[in-house]
């Protein structure tokens, strides 16, 4: 949903989506959403149902909607399409416990 269009009905879903995005920053910088900006837009969504709905109501609402995460694997295919030399100054497990940090930690 657009939040420019005024209908902000977010008790009908709101997608946070970003078709290429990780959960770093730098995975297609200016070209996706990354994960922090994405949980961001979340907060927001939440703070508009608290004042909308009431804190009980928009507690209920969240509590019953379906959350599915897709997140991490365009962190590790970013540096490989981009011939970065991330893989060769970093071992692929310290790089790996970066991305799981950072996707634990947004």
């Amino acid at each position: 949903l657009q939040p420019s269009n005024g209908n902000n009905q977010f008790t009908y879903g709101v997608s946070f989506a970003s078709a290429g995005a990780g959960a770093l920053a730098g995975t297609f910088p200016g070209m996706v959403i990354n994960l922090e900006t994405q949980l961001n837009s979340f907060k927001n969504v939440e703070r508009s149902l608290k004042s909308e709905l009431g804190d009980a109501e928009a507690k209920k609402v969240l509590s019953r909607a379906v959350y599915l995460f897709h997140i991490g694997g365009n962190d590790y295919f970013y540096p490989l399409s981009a011939n970065s030399s991330l893989f060769q100054s970093n071992s692929k497990e310290k790089f790996a416990d970066f991305v799981i940090g950072n996707t634990t930690s947004v």
